[in-house]
């Protein structure tokens, strides 16, 4: 109690209040700080002990309370966000030979549009290890790692160890900015990876390595997400300024095949129902004043290092070479801005370029030297800020130990689930929903896909056919009439499938006649603290 009041009253809630005032000022500071101390190191200009050791704790503090995040997430019995569950358990069901992608008419609604990497790459990993929320968060965790390690190894190649090792912090700092997106069990956590690979072989590689790996990794991020295709162009301009305008353009060569491949090798991913979920939710449109916060937040990194590039400007001739890879930067910057204008998209949608925009800012501060008549001042002002700072950058941690808290049930939950089923071993069972304030309790339906290998219905995907003019189909609703599912848990508290979706106003997620064709078929049979179980009544 002692610990859980000192992090809500003396870290969080200011931290949430410093967040919301300084916000902007307050990213732009800490990049300054960072961008201006890899320009010191990448520069070669002389720093004291002092203020390396300082640098050099900072740095490894930060990678210290990652790790600690990391390893909160993957061994919580909680995902840490409601995505999350329907990417474990279509992964899982994959493996098992079900359709990624049901037909719009199926009565199975659980179809999102990432691509079908997302559940291939989790599917063989809990068919490798075995299918538990702990693997299907596996995935996630580790491509952040070695997103971090690649990145380290790339940077190193252009500015030494020292310089590398604060590159990789302020990642990790831009980072934690995103409580779990970077580590969670979605799409992000890999196509950072895979840029950041792509990125490594680009500029260490041999030609054709470089080709084969960036042309592989743009294909598998395609099949994560379309537009991922974007983060790609600073890569294939640092290709053409190595090998010329051919090699860059056999990059996306081999990627486009990459990226077909999953649709011919697996008669369960049809690339039809795919394009066509994709079509229904191109209705969605796009909302200006997540234009503008993408913008803002892009904006912010590139004036700082800007500002902290002319700081210590000398000298343009070695910069030129890597001009076609910034120009591509900032064109792919505002291009991503607007894809990830698109409601429930965001921010988050920008920080694979993250890597590529200090990879080149490396590059861009190894041919200028700082002033030494200007630090004094400049080094003062930055610190100064990184102390307002500190509040902002320390809520994701605090916010991911207290979600974790506010979960505290569970393993209880977990095990109530898992007697469940060793309850009912020969039935078919699956998670239903009940009211809103009951949906975390639904988080746990992995465990009855991991068991049945069946899985009906998935409310994230029901709230974006919602947004897209799509409701429950008639063959949902005979499904439901006739049975095909034994038994249902339904979250106690709330009517069975009344949950409503992002904007209550359009609607639930059920429709009537689904709730009523339901309770004519269905019976509560029994209960347990948290579940309601009903079965199908002849």
């Amino acid at each position: 109690m002692i610990l859980d009041n000192f992090f809500l009253n003396i870290l969080y809630r200011p931290a949430t209040v410093m967040n919301g005032v300084f916000a902007s000022w307050a990213i732009f500071a800490a990049c300054a700080f960072g961008f201006y101390m890899l320009l010191r190191y990448a520069g070669s200009s002389g720093i004291s002990a002092g203020v390396r050791t300082l640098v050099f704790v900072a740095a490894s503090g930060l990678m210290a309370v990652y790790t600690v995040e990391l390893y909160l997430y993957l061994t919580s019995y909680a995902y840490g966000d409601h995505v999350e569950p329907g990417i474990a358990a279509i992964s899982w069901i994959f493996t098992k030979g079900r359709a990624v992608y049901p037909p719009l008419g199926s009565p199975d609604r659980y179809s999102f549009v990432y691509g079908p990497a997302l559940f291939i790459i989790n599917g063989y990993i809990m068919k490798a290890l075995g299918p538990s929320i702990l693997t299907s968060k596996l995935g996630g965790v580790m491509a952040a790692i070695l997103a971090v390690v690649l990145s380290f190894l790339s940077f190193r190649k252009l500015s030494g160890n020292q310089a590398a090792f604060i590159a990789a912090a302020l990642i990790i700092l831009i980072f934690m900015d995103f409580p779990v997106v970077t580590f969670w069990q979605r799409a992000d956590p890999f196509i950072i990876f895979f840029v950041v690979l792509a990125l490594y072989a680009s500029t260490c590689g041999s030609k054709t390595a470089a080709v084969i790996v960036t042309g592989i990794c743009t294909g598998i991020c395609a099949d994560l997400k379309l537009h991922s295709v974007l983060y790609f162009i600073p890569v294939a301009a640092l290709l053409y300024v190595r090998f010329g305008l051919a090699w860059g353009i056999g990059m996306y060569g081999l990627g486009f095949i990459v990226a077909l491949a999953p649709f011919v090798i697996f008669e369960n991913i049809s690339l039809y129902n795919y394009a066509m979920w994709m079509r229904a939710t191109a209705r969605h449109g796009l909302e200006l004043t997540l234009f503008i916060k993408n913008l803002n937040f892009i904006a912010l990194k590139i004036a700082a290092a800007a500002l902290i590039y002319l700081y210590g400007f000398k000298d343009t001739v070695k910069l030129r070479r890597y001009m076609p890879a910034i120009w591509a930067f900032l064109a792919v910057s505002l291009a991503v801005s607007v894809v990830a204008s698109k409601p429930g998209a965001g921010v988050h949608h920008l920080l694979p370029l993250i890597p590529v925009m200090i990879y080149l800012f490396l590059a861009a501060a190894s041919t200028v030297n700082v002033d030494p008549s200007k630090k004094n001042i400049f080094i003062a002002i930055l610190i100064s800020s990184l102390i307002v700072t500190t509040m902002p950058a320390l809520k994701t941690p605090i916010i991911l130990y207290m979600n974790i808290k506010e979960r505290a049930a569970a393993p209880e939950i977990f095990n109530e689930v898992e007697g469940i089923i060793a309850a009912y071993p020969s039935q078919t069972i699956e998670m239903g929903y009940a009211g809103d304030g009951t949906y975390p309790l639904t988080y746990y339906r992995p465990l009855l896909v991991f068991h049945t290998g069946i899985y009906s219905f998935d409310a994230a995907s029901l709230m974006d056919n919602v947004l897209s003019g799509i409701s429950i189909p008639e063959a949902a609703i005979r499904a439901v009439s006739e049975c095909r599912t034994g038994i249902w848990l339904i979250p106690r508290g709330g009517q069975a499938f009344s949950m409503n979706g992002y904007d209550k106003s359009s609607g639930g997620l059920f429709t009537s006649t689904f709730q009523s064709a339901f309770t004519q078929r269905y019976k509560i049979v029994s209960s347990t603290r948290h579940f309601d179980i009903w079965s199908c009544t002849p």
